[in-house]
């Protein structure tokens, strides 16, 4: 089997191939044949090592995309791939091929990893180049944007967004008899919905749930978009100390926990039939995801209908929150610009839109968020949900989350 790899070093192999054999050929020509290797040498692309991750299907041909796509647009430059295939995975990857004296030209830095693999000396910093080139901070997505630096320092730049919102199952609210969500629904009117639409001993059919199970946890986006709405936060301004203890974070933590252990509207161990995401079959009326759950939902042609609507309001207010993963320049990489030139790409307007356009992932800049829209207008409030809140078009603005 032909790798990756084997596949965009092909060209410049077959050259040095050829070269190797004109030598050999002319045994009595030892100067003309160094000088005839020499020459291919010097026009031979420069390598670009890219570290990253990505599983199997569609995320596998969006990769593919990119790397056929640069290659096409940079002849300059090969570029090799090494897919870790574990998002955990990424940083002990990384510290071992810099601590081998091989460190990849960019690395693909999910936003809890960015700041730690900087101030571990990993990174290069990336605002001299983005000041030479004209890539602005404020071209991509605000709040996410600040999840890839540290101390006043661009350490990567952002190449998608999982805005999370809350999904709703319209039939199920129907037979329940409960009314829609709304963009001004508390987490108080989550709770009462939540408790109306679960009915564990239907007459007839299956047992239905509010939500799906949903813990609380530290680094997740829609977990801190809650403990935000109550007040809480989860490290002092400074990062000198966890604020998990504060009473308003505490009772963040407690809300969620008592969605199951209280109100019993979400389900317990083996209370659902068969794998996957309980929204999607209809199980549970409601489910908080990214917008890629639209692009899930019509693959499997569900037969409900749903919409989505903001993640409800605390006593605080309300605090969108788009993550994602970003790209960075490894520092001591060789080809600093040729590192450099792979993320421009990546995260440039061009490559956004085809990326975006494929209605799988959320572009990262500002200018191509409208490439996902759904062409059927379904559901009616996607535009509201995931392109205006971070177009600054609604009075929520979008937060970074501190990792």
């Amino acid at each position: 089997m032909v790798s990756r790899r084997a596949v965009l070093g092909g060209s410049a192999a077959f050259a040095g191939a050829a070269a190797l054999a004109a030598c050999g050929a002319d045994a009595g020509s030892q100067t003309a044949g160094s000088a005839a290797a020499a020459a291919t040498a010097a026009k031979a692309p420069a390598k670009i090592t890219w570290l990253a991750w990505y599983g199997a299907g569609a995320e596998t041909e969006q990769y593919d995309l990119n790397v056929a796509e640069f290659v096409k647009l940079n002849p300059q430059y090969s570029l090799d791939v090494i897919n870790v295939g574990n998002l955990d995975a990424i940083s002990e990857k990384l510290i071992t091929l810099a601590a081998g004296g091989t460190p990849p030209n960019v690395c693909q830095a999910q936003y809890a990893f960015c700041v730690d693999l900087a101030s571990r000396g990993l990174l290069a910093p990336l605002d001299n180049l983005m000041a030479r080139d004209r890539v602005k901070r404020e071209d991509f997505i605000p709040g996410e944007i600040d999840e890839f630096a540290w101390k006043k320092q661009q350490f990567g730049l952002p190449k998608d967004n999982a805005l999370r919102a809350l999904f709703y199952n319209l039939d199920l609210f129907d037979k329940a008899g409960v009314k829609y969500p709304t963009e001004t629904w508390t987490w108080d009117d989550f709770v009462d919905a939540g408790k109306k639409l679960t009915n564990r001993s239907p007459a007839t059919g299956s047992p239905a749930f509010g939500m799906h199970d949903f813990p609380l946890n530290i680094n997740d986006s829609p977990s801190y978009s809650i403990t935000r709405a109550f007040g809480g936060e989860w490290y002092t301004p400074t990062w000198t100390a966890s604020t998990v203890d504060a009473a308003a974070t505490v009772e963040a933590i407690q809300f969620v926990a008592d969605w199951r252990n209280k109100h019993r509207f979400t389900p317990l161990p083996g209370e659902l039939t068969g794998g996957g995401d309980p929204f999607r079959r209809g199980q549970v009326a409601m489910g908080i995801q990214f917008a890629q759950q639209v692009f899930n939902l019509k693959e499997e042609k569900v037969t409900f209908r749903y919409d989505v609507v903001p993640l409800p309001r605390g006593k605080a207010g309300a605090f969108p929150c788009a993550t994602g993963s970003g790209q960075c320049l490894v520092k001591g990489a060789p080809s600093a610009e040729a590192g450099w030139q792979l993320i421009r790409y990546l995260v440039g307007p061009e490559s956004q839109k085809r990326v975006t356009s494929l209605k799988r992932w959320g572009s990262s800049r500002v200018d191509t968020l409208e490439a996902i829209l759904p062409t059927d207008g379904i559901p009616k409030s996607f535009r509201a949900v995931f392109i205006d809140p971070l177009q600054g078009k609604t009075k929520d603005k979008p937060v970074a989350i501190p990792t």
